[in-house]
């Protein structure tokens, strides 16, 4: 038996649609007539979908306006300043952080002014240090200076995709939720991911023959995530699937900084440094119950050790500042 066809006018292109199925007129109010075509609802959604992509472009070109007057209350000496007021000793790490801050922001301003020009890459860091050094009070200082949501995501928990645990979108939803839910202020903030060293893989520069869930599959999970990507999450935090609504935040402008205390990195740098020669006119010879302190020791590392420790080398060209903290003493803490 043929379906019987009914016939509807749209009420905003004003055409004769014969209806057969509820596909053909999408939206049909029958209290007062209203009715909508499929042709609308795709003229609306583009409509809608130009929109929002034309708000999201004018709040870029905002914030591109604003770097100017960022980067000029915000230079590297007046950072460290700011950070002298709260954090004691480590002026080094003042110093190499101040400048990493404001070449992200100096590279944010050419990446909105040159669209099609070459990119410069991010200059996330790397921060070594004992722990109660103060990593994690230097940054949450230097986020409340800079006015920008700040995100702090323990490594240890994160686990290589599929396996039970949290995935490394975690980081980028927890700075999602610190920026208030709002999308554009999370893409310009700061991801700090502790206890970086746990996720180091456990054979060290050799391969893992076994499955590593929390090593170094979680650090080839972050390469693209540091490097910068659009990730995808859903809100309330439970697995993806094709029904659950997602969230997509670009991380091309978010700094991130990892930092631990990579216990014992103190004695693969002085490995490293007793294999050099001490053969020939002013060569310094160490005797055999000097040992350097660890003070002396963290300053000198490199990115081969770090890959000695068990940090893949794709992590590292993605982390190209490396950022040292030394010991606080006691004196230094009763300053404190």
């Amino acid at each position: 038996m043929a379906k019987q066809v009914i016939q509807h006018q749209c009420s905003f292109c004003k055409r004769v649609i014969n209806v057969r199925d509820q596909y053909d007129l999408p939206i049909y109010d029958p209290n007062t007539g209203f009715a909508i075509c499929k042709n609308c609802v795709r003229e609306v959604n583009h409509f809608l979908d130009e929109h929002e992509a034309a708000a999201v472009q004018e709040e870029k070109h905002e914030f591109a306006d604003q770097l100017d007057d960022i980067l000029d209350k915000n230079k590297p000496h007046l950072i460290k300043q700011y950070l002298d007021e709260y954090i004691i000793n480590q002026d080094r790490a003042k110093k190499i952080l101040s400048v990493a801050v404001y070449n992200h922001y100096k590279r944010m301003k050419y990446g909105y002014q040159n669209d099609a020009e070459t990119e410069i890459e991010k200059s996330n860091v790397i921060m070594l240090g004992p722990s109660g050094c103060g990593k994690t009070a230097l940054l949450s200082h230097l986020a409340k200076l800079l006015d920008i949501p700040f995100a702090v995501t323990d490594a240890s928990s994160l686990t290589e995709a599929g396996f039970v645990g949290a995935d490394v979108e975690v980081a980028v939803r927890n700075l999602y939720y610190a920026a208030d839910k709002d999308v554009e202020k999370a893409e310009h903030g700061i991801i700090y991911l502790d206890e970086f060293d746990k996720i180091a893989r456990k054979s060290g520069a050799n391969n893992s023959i076994t499955a590593d869930p929390g090593h170094e599959g979680v650090q080839q999970a972050l390469l693209k995530m540091l490097e910068g990507s659009v990730v995808e999450f859903t809100a309330r935090g439970q697995r993806k699937h094709p029904e659950a609504p997602t969230i997509k935040v670009d991380t091309k402008n978010i700094l991130f900084i990892v930092g631990g205390a990579f216990v014992g990195i103190e004695d693969v740098i002085g490995k490293r440094l007793s294999k050099a020669s001490s053969i020939g006119f002013g060569a310094t010879v160490q005797g055999a119950d000097e040992k350097p302190k660890f003070d002396e020791l963290i300053h000198k590392v490199r990115p081969e050790d770090l890959m000695q420790y068990g940090i893949i080398p794709e992590i590292i060209g993605r982390l190209p500042v490396i950022c040292t903290l030394e010991t606080l003493d006691e004196d230094a803490l009763l300053r404190s």
